[in-house]
């Protein structure tokens, strides 16, 4: 027990790298690509932030990613730039609930784990049993009513920016890592809960870096389910993002199966262990690689159509502040999700 507690403590220090998906622009970019209406919205003026947002972290301060106040930007491009938000800081240094002491590696000071998960009790094995664990729908719903109320202001750039971010805990969700903690695979014999919970942490790291490698180098066509792909129908965004991982747990034993697999078992132990190049690079074995490319496929498809469902679920408000003219279909084209 001593030695887990020990690892407990090292996750609380070496937490802050790891997030559901590494490529949450790439991810927004291509499943946003062909919805037409983007297109239409006016360019919008850089403001100031001039509101507060509550249970963020206070000293995060949602710096620029290139543009100035007094110039204009694409709203498709604030979308794309500002999706990744969340993972630069301000769901981090605070302490909003127990469960941070047991969500590794995301825990402690660093609550970021915390708040991007959604993991109702009947999926959670560890650490602790049947507890529902994670925040990520509430977060969902923090943002979703930022962006209102931007847009009831005039603001569009601080409402688009806001809309950012509720895509990402969509996206989050759609992660199976992200959406459960339970598969036999990750208990250590001997051992106790939190063992395996850091078991977990080690292939959650992995799988999201492989899937980011695959990305880069355009392998498996993982970005194919992303295009083109119809739109989740929500009525909440809090809603939405249980929905969204609610089903992306159906991936979960096979993908953790395989994950145990296919990057070694000397992953398997209470330890917190960074992966190299070669585990990011490798191709074999190639059955289990394969299970792993169709598991991230799906999981992708998935976070496409609840980015589109998002976007659909905030379009009514962007279009009574007139930010976006209504349009024909472009011929041969989806129209809006």
């Amino acid at each position: 027990m001593r030695a887990i507690l020990a690892a407990l403590c090292a996750a609380l220090v070496l937490a802050g790298g790891t997030r559901a998906w590494e490529g949450h622009d790439w991810l927004t970019r291509e499943a946003l690509r062909d919805v037409d209406w983007l297109d239409a919205v006016p360019p919008l003026p850089v403001t100031t932030r001039s509101d507060s947002l509550q249970a963020l972290s206070p000293r995060y301060a949602f710096a620029s990613l290139g543009e100035s106040p007094g110039e204009t930007i694409a709203a498709r491009v604030v979308l794309e730039r500002y999706a990744g938000e969340p993972d630069r800081g301000p769901d981090d240094d605070m302490l909003d609930s127990w469960q941070q002491l047991y969500l590794v590696p995301l825990a402690g000071h660093s609550s970021r784990r915390y708040h991007q998960s959604s993991m109702p009790g009947w999926s959670v094995h560890f650490p602790l049993t049947h507890v529902a664990m994670g925040a990520a729908p509430e977060r969902a719903s923090l943002y979703f009513h930022a962006a209102r109320r931007a847009f009831d202001r005039g603001d569009p750039y601080w409402g688009f920016r806001y809309v950012a971010s509720l895509l990402h805990y969509a996206q989050d969700a759609a992660q199976p890592y992200h959406a459960g903690a339970t598969a036999p695979v990750f208990l250590l014999p001997g051992d106790h809960p939190p063992a395996a919970a850091i078991v977990m942490a080690n292939y959650h790291a992995l799988f999201q870096g492989w899937v980011h490698r695959r990305m880069e180098d355009s392998a498996f066509e993982l970005s194919r389910p992303l295009r083109g792909t119809a739109a989740d129908a929500f009525r909440h965004a809090d809603e939405g993002v249980e929905r969204v991982a609610e089903r992306s747990r159906e991936l979960g034993l096979p993908l953790f199966e395989a994950s145990v697999r296919f990057f070694d078992r000397r992953f398997r132990k209470a330890e917190l262990e960074s992966p190299s190049f070669p585990d990011l690079a490798q191709l074999e074995p190639a059955a289990d690689a394969e299970i792993l490319a169709d598991c991230a496929r799906r999981a992708l498809g998935r976070a496409a159509r609840a980015s589109r469902g998002m976007l659909a679920l905030i379009r009514p408000l962007i279009r009574e502040r007139f930010l976006e003219p209504l349009v024909p279909r472009a011929a041969g084209r989806p129209g809006a999700p």
